[in-house]
């Protein structure tokens, strides 16, 4: 990577993102005990960093030419790379290969059990946010309003149990921790995050209030958010999303200098992970579900040394990509 560009990163977003990432993977093994805490918030993580890094564009020339390299082609060419294990042995099925490209086109993670984007829905949502926002950042009262309006429809889709596995309909989810972000960042939030970092007088009881979200949590339900999933209750999940954040904001910000090249390495290839780290966890899931479901605690810590590795093992991978095949990463 190039150590000038490295120099003007912001570090501890970049362990956040790392963080995440982490946090990702482990959340595909499902690791028991802990799998609905995770699922509070290493989604919703990333659309508020998404929103603490976000800015109207000047105008909509450079709004489109930005987003569209850096979202908009690497979601294409992805979905299709992650699906051609998939494609394959459907090919020859015409109705199945016309649901998955109107599945692509319209942002859907799957259709009635057939792929489509499948975990690029993530990256289809972030665009529509980026667009909404592009519209509303001007006017706080217009940010404002969008967001309730987010609830509202959030709580309306739950209570219908639409679970549609939908990027648009997802954005209502989105959308409210993308303008979290943004508002963290324009009032300077972060001082107060950051307040004696290195002082356990304020992390032990900052880790406990996370841990209370993690037993809240598991009697709410594990909360899909690729189909716009809240477990129970919306009102517990929300909270549950920001106390965590906050939470996994302090830890990136309390570690940031650690490992901080192979960190940025990790943050920068992140949509390479979230692409196809499924590779890796369904194997390895199987393999240590075979040996270790009797004992869920030993379970949990190999899912996450597994998480681990698995992340570290894209490093070279994202290495290549950044300087062979860059549009896949958006050229970042």
């Amino acid at each position: 990577m190039d150590k000038v560009k490295q120099q003007h990163r912001i570090l501890w977003i970049d362990t956040a993102k790392a963080i995440g990432m982490f946090f990702i993977v482990l959340g595909h093994f499902f690791p028991p005990y802990i799998s609905a805490w995770i699922y509070t918030f290493n989604v919703p993580l990333f659309f508020f960093i998404s929103g603490f890094l976000g800015k109207k564009e000047e105008n909509w020339n450079v709004f489109w030419h930005k987003n569209i390299n850096g979202l908009v082609i690497p979601f294409f060419l992805l979905s299709i790379l992650i699906n051609v294990p998939w494609l394959i042995t459907h090919i020859v099925d015409g109705h199945n290969l016309i649901l998955w490209i109107l599945g692509v086109i319209f942002g859907f993670h799957s259709i009635d059990g057939i792929n489509g984007c499948l975990n690029m829905w993530f990256v289809y949502c972030l665009f529509l946010v980026k667009i909404l926002f592009q519209f509303t950042s001007s006017n706080t009262r217009y940010s404002v309003l969008l967001v309730l309006v987010c609830l509202c429809g959030m709580n309306f889709y739950h209570q219908n149990e639409l679970h549609l596995r939908w990027s648009v309909s997802n954005v209502l989810y989105a959308y409210p921790y993308f303008i979290f972000g943004y508002y963290f960042k324009q009032k300077n939030l972060m001082r107060i995050v950051s307040k004696n970092i290195c002082s356990w007088y304020w992390n032990l009881p900052i880790a406990l209030v996370s841990l209370f979200s993690g037993i809240i949590a598991r009697f709410n339900g594990i909360a899909y958010t690729y189909e716009g999933g809240v477990g129970k209750s919306l009102v517990i999940m929300m909270l549950c999303s920001v106390i965590n954040i906050l939470f996994m904001i302090r830890l990136s910000f309390a570690f940031q200098y650690i490992r901080e090249y192979y960190v940025c390495i990790i943050s920068k290839g992140s949509i390479l992970i979230l692409a196809f780290h499924l590779v890796l966890v369904y194997p390895m899931g199987r393999l240590i579900g075979h040996f270790l479901k009797m004992y869920p605690v030993i379970e949990s810590l190999a899912f996450a040394i597994s998480s681990l590795c698995i992340c570290v093992v894209f490093i070279p991978v994202i290495h290549f990509v950044h300087n062979h095949l860059p549009i896949l990463m958006g050229r970042r």
